[in-house]
């Protein structure tokens, strides 16, 4: 199987970087996962194209673009906002599409890290 491309919205970007290093570094380790086979990492949220991954009360949620064969990182949540941050994905994902995650700035998964 090809690899998928992993990219990041800037909102995701910065939600990222304010995780605890920790976090960041576990997360990191399932992020090369899910370059190999998005389909087989993480909770499925209402549709096998969207996707959570989980640690430690912190959650990181991903959209599979099957045909672009890209997965694009769209935000994080904590245990506690977890239902709004999901919500408002699901919602954009409704009105406007997946792709339209791609209308904004992305960056290719760990460019310009600080």
């Amino acid at each position: 199987m090809k690899k998928f491309l992993i990219v990041e919205t800037a909102d995701f970007k910065k939600e990222f970087s304010k995780l605890p290093k920790e976090m960041r570094a576990r997360f990191r380790k399932q992020f090369k996962r899910v370059e190999e086979n998005p389909f087989a990492v993480g909770k499925t949220l209402g549709s096998r194209f969207f996707r959570e991954l989980k640690n430690c009360g912190y959650r990181a949620y991903f959209v599979i673009l099957e045909a672009k064969v890209m997965v694009l990182f769209v935000g994080t949540s904590g245990k506690k906002d977890q239902q709004d941050k999901i919500r408002g994905i699901r919602e954009r994902i409704k009105r406007f599409g997946a792709a339209s995650y791609l209308l904004g700035k992305i960056y290719k998964f760990g460019e310009n890290d600080d």
